[in-house]
């Protein structure tokens, strides 16, 4: 089947090459020549674009997360500004006009240093009510240039939570015209007002320019203008396109674009509309690709370069030597034997020139002999016939040799490598080159054979390899797929174990609350005991103390009524005093009675009644206010008496209570003592089942962090596979590629002839040569 095969195959290739190729074997060698530069040129060709493509594609890939990076730095800027902004507006200091300076001086210190400034600003007023920077503080916004001055800040019910920013940076005054961005929050229940966060922007720059000069990350809003940097310009008529599959989400979050002199990469900046641009220069990025390209190039020029200077001299030292040789061997045939034969070669083709030599030098042996035998024949006729007869016949010997040796030349010219000279040839000469041609002709139909036998065991090799590739790339996919499920589900155990996890923690902070609550509430049982032992004692020196006031009580009483005795024999006296003043009062009178009927002889009589009267008044009223001070003095002991007696019989009362109280604390005392065992043994039972949670917690972190390691290298695992599929699909389809080339080189060589044993022990060697290798 195989023979029938090739030999359609040969036919069929008889019909389609011309003439001139099939007999001549510089066209056959240039064909076949050609056919194996044009597969190296077209493999090097395609290794080339590849090459360049991937190298492209890893570039621009490289640079889009670049831009996503930096997009969600300053996504996370911009939250976590909002967040500060609410926050600060949230607070209940910016409630009262008269708190806010306050409140926002101190949110200054507190928060980030980059932060420059806060405003409280109420629109009804058209002022800044407050101020960390005092010179802005009262001023009117109209004198102020500043975006945040005529901000649209979002208020009212639903809206408090929305914080309004700049749509680009501007030039702060405050510091000394540096780049800043602000961010307003309205301020609940306060309508009409809200506050005004100053951050600066030079943190940003830095962050997103970085230490890489080559490449550069501008922030374009939706106006196309740009954000931090406010000396740059972006043409957003060039980007639009590109602007807009970002913020209409059309794209993964990134996209890119090869302009003429650079390559941009765009990210969406989340929370916002705007847009993070980064460029390099198109040399810069892809020079890593115009190396690798050139580096394939080069191989390949190398690689055509080397295998053009072997064919040429292959083609040299083969085709026109044959060449050559042929027509020398015409003009020998011609009769013509001073043809040049001379060769510096030692190798085969040497060896022939030099058979063909040794065959021209015995011709003219032979033609010399006959030469000889013709003058001899003057002397003996019949031996010079004999002889010219012989010589001719040797002659037409030798010609017809030689002509059948130019045939086979020929042939074999031709392509027909399975000709050859008969060596059993009459003269020796021409038996050597016979058997020299016919050793050049077997080594060369050998080598042919040989390249047959590999293009066939390529051929067979590709399509193993493609039908190979094909079974790996199935079980590649298969592979990648479990391995996707593996990782979908380590994920999801991942996300059990991590909930798990807060739920043990969530537990875990109860179980320390509640050791916590246990260890505070055992000290103060301890405390309370302390407290109700104290008091126990408290109560005892309380009844020992009121039974003493109780004895003094009882002696103040005894005194305060010997007092009132004694006050009542005062008493008594000041009667008797009124009673003399009376009297004294009395003769004070009839003196002066006396004295007015003496007349004059009475006036110094009169003098002493007048003094004695007053003498008399003054004693009176003074025994007056001495009695109503003793009655007084009655009164209040009457009723010291009274209040003394009826404390005493509280006191008496009271230390009935206090023993009470006393017993009551002794019982408290016994009863705290028992609920704080109780509590004592409660706290170290929550502590022992804190411990334990707190190591289940452990645990549960560490299944988590091994679940989340399995989860990583799943995907890890995942990728290499779709890699690996991907890398088998490029080899089924070189291998295939391979195989239709090695179709093609065998059809080409099916122009050459070649002896199917030879070709059979070809395709032996080459079997053997590749198990070897295996």
């Amino acid at each position: 089947m195989a023979d029938s095969l090739r030999t359609r195959l040969a036919r069929f290739g008889r019909r389609i090459v011309p003439d001139f190729v099939r007999q001549r074997y510089a066209a056959q060698f240039a064909i076949a020549f050609l056919a194996v530069v044009l597969v190296i040129a077209g493999v090097g060709a395609l290794t080339y674009v590849q090459a360049g493509q991937t190298v492209e594609s890893s570039t621009t890939q490289q640079l889009e997360e670049t831009s996503n990076l930096q997009g969600q730095s300053i996504g996370s800027w911009v939250k976590e500004m909002r967040t500060s902004t609410r926050s600060v507006s949230s607070g209940d200091g910016l409630q009262t006009d008269r708190t806010a300076a306050a409140h926002i001086l101190l949110q200054d210190q507190l928060l980030s240093e980059d932060i420059v400034s806060m405003h409280y600003v109420n629109t009804s007023q058209n002022e800044v009510i407050a101020s960390t920077e005092l010179p802005i503080e009262g001023r009117s916004l109209d004198e102020l240039s500043a975006p945040w001055t005529d901000a649209e800040v979002p208020e009212g019910p639903g809206e408090n939570s929305r914080v309004w920013q700049s749509s680009r940076s501007y030039r702060s005054p405050v510091l000394n015209d540096r780049p800043v961005m602000a961010f307003a929050s309205s301020v609940p229940q306060r309508a009409n007002s809200y506050l005004v966060v100053v951050s600066r922007i030079q943190p940003q720059l830095e962050r997103v320019q970085g230490e890489n000069t080559d490449q550069r990350t501008t922030i374009v809003n939706d106006a196309g203008e740009t954000v931090l940097d406010i000396d740059r310009t972006v043409s957003a008529t060039t980007h639009a396109t590109q602007f807009d599959t970002i913020r209409n989400g059309s794209a993964n979050g990134t996209t890119s674009r090869i302009g003429a002199d650079q390559v941009f990469a765009y990210a969406s900046v989340p929370g916002t509309d705007w847009v993070a641009m980064t460029d390099i220069e198109k040399s810069t990025a892809f020079a890593v690709r115009d190396d690798v390209a050139q580096s394939v190039l080069l191989l390949v020029v190398l690689g055509l370069v080397s295998l053009v200077i072997v064919g040429l001299v292959l083609g040299q030292r083969t085709i026109r030597p044959l060449t050559r040789l042929r027509s020398r061997a015409e003009q020998m045939e011609a009769g013509e034997l001073d043809v040049d034969l001379e060769t510096k070669r030692e190798d085969e083709i040497g060896r022939l020139y030099d058979s063909f030599d040794a065959m021209r030098n015995s011709l003219r042996e032979r033609i010399t002999e006959a030469e000889e035998a013709l003058e001899d024949a003057e002397n003996a006729r019949s031996e010079a016939e004999a002889a010219k007869q012989e010589a001719e016949a040797v002659s037409r010997q030798l010609k017809q040799r030689a002509g059948a040796y130019s045939d086979v030349m020929r042939a074999v010219a031709e392509g027909d490598l399975t000709r050859r000279m008969d060596p059993d040839a009459d003269q020796e000469a021409m038996a050597e080159i016979a058997r020299e041609f016919n050793a050049m002709i077997d080594q060369l139909e050998e080598t042919v054979g040989g390249v047959m036998a590999f293009a066939e065991s390529v051929a067979t090799a590709s399509e193993e390899v493609a039908s190979g590739a094909g079974e790996i790339e199935t079980t590649s996919q298969t592979v990648a797929t479990r391995v996707q499920q593996i990782s979908d589900g380590a994920l999801q155990q991942n996300e059990t174990l991590q909930e798990t996890a807060g739920e043990m923690n969530d537990l875990s902070a109860s179980i320390e609350e509640i050791a916590s609550a246990s260890a505070s509430v055992a000290e103060t049982a301890n405390e309370t005991a302390e407290r109700g032992r104290e008091g126990r004692q408290a109560a005892q020196s309380a009844i020992d103390d009121m039974a003493e006031i109780e004895t003094r009580s009882e002696t103040a009483v005894e005194q305060i009524l010997e007092l009132q005795s004694q006050m009542d024999e005062i008493g008594e006296v000041v009667d008797f005093i009124t009673d003399i003043a009376e009297q004294t009062n009395l003769l004070a009178l009839n003196a002066n009675i006396e004295a007015a009927h003496a007349d004059d002889s009475g006036d110094g009589f009169d003098v002493v009644a007048n003094e004695v009267k007053n003498l008399a008044e003054e004693t009176r009223t003074s025994a007056e206010q001495i009695e109503t001070q003793i009655e007084q003095l009655q009164a209040a002991t009457d009723e010291t008496v009274s209040d003394i007696r009826t404390t005493s019989e509280q006191i008496t009362t009271g230390v009935e209570t206090v023993r009470e109280v006393s017993n009551a604390l002794d019982e408290i005392v016994d009863a705290v003592e028992d609920t704080n065992q109780g509590i004592q043994d409660i706290n170290t039972t929550t502590d022992e089942q804190a411990e334990s949670t707190q190591r289940v917690v452990s645990r549960v972190d560490e299944v988590s962090d091994i679940s989340q390691n399995v989860t990583e290298d799943a995907e890890q695992v995942s990728a290499a596979a779709e890699e690996q599929t991907a890398s088998v699909t490029e080899i089924a389809n070189n291998a295939t590629e391979l195989k239709d080339r090695a179709t093609e080189l065998a059809a080409t060589l099916d122009a050459f002839t070649v002896d199917d044993q030879r070709k059979s022990t070809a395709n032996l060697s080459a079997s053997k040569s590749d198990h070897d290798e295996r």
